[in-house]
């Protein structure tokens, strides 16, 4: 069963009125009944995932459903609707065998879920869904099963990839280190491989990106880090980009 990294989740309110000019972004599509919809921006098959919602009260409907109540969707009104990074999401070759081992873990999962969204275009893209149901004080990572398989993705998808770009890792503001690594290390299969007490820690896992734990006063993903030819910082909508 393999495990790696697909998508970070950015929520930008008014989303297609944002100027996004630091990265190349792509139109994604609808997803009709989660109320939500999106602007992609790929350097590989891994890419950030702009998001907003197009109708409140189905992304409410989403927060009240036992299937869809730990969504991405349902975390923008969970999180009051705050811009910024809100979610992880790892892509597995097999969500069932990823379910079983989760609850052999004794971790309780719901799914998995089959969604769909159509694009601008018209091409109904499907895939499946799987969502860890534990209470953290932040928001958990979910994972996701492709109905192609990755190489036939990467064929589609090739002309978007921003080949001088490659997201390293991630920046997560936590007020409990062991918390979260537990998910990461016990869960995901990341390995802790440096850090100072306090200080931060650094976890790795081959095909993801590196995760920092930085101390802070909430738990939330604080950066972004992408290794490109210009190195600059980009402060956007409550997140931020470091390009290195």
């Amino acid at each position: 069963m393999e495990l790696k990294f697909d998508h970070i989740i950015h929520y930008v309110h008014q989303l297609n009125e944002a100027d996004i000019n630091f990265m190349k972004v792509i139109n994604g599509g609808k997803h009709e009944t989660l109320g939500t919809y999106n602007k992609l921006s790929y350097t590989d098959l891994s890419y950030i995932e702009f998001i907003d919602a197009f109708d409140r009260e189905l992304v409410y409907l989403a927060v009240n459903s036992e299937s869809e109540r730990l969504s991405f969707a349902a975390t923008l009104e969970l999180t009051g609707y705050k811009e910024g990074f809100k979610r992880l999401c790892f892509r597995t070759d097999n969500i069932v065998q990823l379910k079983e081992h989760l609850n052999n873990l004794g971790v309780s999962t719901i799914g998995p879920t089959n969604m769909k969204r159509v694009t601008p275009e018209g091409k109904c893209i499907e895939w499946q869904l799987l969502y860890i149901d534990e209470t953290k004080r932040f928001e958990l990572p979910f994972f996701i099963q492709w109905q192609e398989e990755d190489d036939v993705r990467e064929r589609n998808l090739s002309q978007y990839f921003q080949g001088n770009l490659s997201m390293e890792a991630i920046e997560i503001e936590t007020t409990d280190f062991d918390e979260i690594a537990e998910v990461f290390v016990n869960w995901i299969g990341y390995e802790v491989i440096g850090g100072v007490i306090n200080s931060y820690f650094k976890l790795v896992k081959e095909g993801s990106l590196d995760i920092y734990l930085i101390p802070g006063n909430q738990d939330s993903i604080k950066s972004l880090i992408i290794k490109s030819d210009t190195p600059e910082e980009h402060h956007f909508r409550n997140a931020v980009y470091k390009f290195i």
